[in-house]
């Protein structure tokens, strides 16, 4: 399985299945209603899962996965 690791500027760090980009269309936001993000509010990145869509996504590890702030994505 391939994975994406994810990390925070407080170097928060999860792995995320690359599968789950397409399957649930997890999103790396760079906007909020039409404005970049700046860091003190969530940006300059985030991995945001739509939980609304899907009662799956409404719980572990989904929201674990959920990444502000990101300052790096590796994927093995």
């Amino acid at each position: 399985m391939s994975l994406a690791t994810v990390t925070a500027l407080n170097d928060y760090s999860v792995d995320i299945p690359v599968a789950d980009f397409s399957q649930f269309n997890v999103i790396l936001a760079i906007k909020r209603d039409g404005d970049y993000m700046p860091v003190n509010d969530q940006g300059p990145f985030f991995v945001i899962y739509p939980f609304d869509s899907d009662t799956v996504l409404q719980g572990q590890p989904y929201h674990g996965r959920a990444v502000w702030q990101v300052k790096a994505i590796a994927v093995e």
